[in-house]
């Protein structure tokens, strides 16, 4: 490349759907001989600018398996990056995830996961990729009456008990539908108006798993605040956590990106396009409001 009209970069990658952009990036490869689109962004871009085209040039399916090879096979486990993915892709997306995952780095994601993870995460990890299982569940329609039966086993394995049963925990709200979730947590607040689920959930859990299950609620009861939050967060205090609001902007911007900037609005009392301004500059900073718009 012969410099970098980055205007134009943001102009016509953000104003295209992943579906046009896979096109572009095939259609470069055949008509730019010998060039990889990829490899020329890279030679002219840096920083999170770089990292944004990068994940924008993915499919959804090879950018979320990117992400959960990364969290796994670094130093440590990166525990909030799956959570997010499982807990909030449905069975289909993690079926073509652990497809590509299989495909790219030839292992299965599911042994990876169970490798990496341990105890009643490790647990709730596997069955939120049994997709087959959940595939099932999801295809019936959200049901009150079951929501009420479920709810009922909630608050037995948790507050109406001594102790608390994880595996019901696990069972029930790793198999439910968002909008299944949605009539739980309803449920469950009439069995027990003292606490929210996700409330109970906090008062019974620690850890990884706690957190899992939390987030497979809230993303289940209001799924723009659920992403509305992580935005917050990886914008809050010192620093900025780029990883994660890229992965967030990007992989939102064509599913629900206007009910996140409103979530986000109404919880924090500020324009979500206003925060990055705050945290971000440059190239980085104009293809994030891009995405925002």
């Amino acid at each position: 490349m012969q410099g970098t009209d980055e205007k134009a970069l943001i102009h016509v990658l953000c104003n295209r759907t992943n579906a046009q952009r896979q096109q572009i990036k095939a259609t470069y490869a055949t008509n730019v001989v010998g060039r990889n689109l990829e490899k020329d962004l890279r030679s002219e871009t840096s920083g999170g600018f770089w990292e944004t085209l990068k994940a924008m040039m993915m499919t959804p399916a090879g950018y979320d398996a990117k992400t959960l090879y990364k969290a796994i096979d670094g130093a440590g486990t990166a525990e909030e990056d799956i959570i997010e993915i499982l807990a909030t892709r449905s069975p289909v997306e993690l079926e073509k995830i652990k497809a590509e995952y299989l495909r790219v780095h030839k292992k299965n994601l599911d042994s990876e996961i169970k490798k990496d993870t341990s105890g009643h995460f490790e647990k709730a990890c596997v069955a939120l990729l049994d997709t087959n299982q959940r595939k099932h569940t999801f295809a019936k329609p959200a049901d009150q009456q079951t929501a009420l039966a479920e709810a009922t086993r909630l608050f037995k394995a948790g507050e109406g008990k001594t102790g608390t049963d994880e595996q019901t925990f696990i069972n029930v709200l790793c198999f439910a539908s968002p909008l299944q979730i949605t009539l739980i947590a309803q449920e469950y607040l009439k069995l027990c108006p003292k606490y929210t689920l996700e409330a109970s959930i906090d008062r019974e859990f620690s850890g990884d798993i706690r957190k899992l299950l939390k987030s497979i609620v809230r993303f289940g009861v209001n799924g723009p605040y659920f992403f509305a939050s992580v935005l917050h967060k990886s914008m809050d205090g010192i620093g900025t956590t780029e990883p994660t609001l890229i992965r967030v902007m990007v992989t939102r911007a064509e599913v629900d990106m206007e009910d996140i900037k409103l979530s986000y609005k109404q919880a924090y009392k500020t324009d979500l396009a206003k925060d990055i301004k705050g945290e971000i500059g440059g190239d980085f900073e104009k293809i994030m409001l891009a995405l925002c718009k």
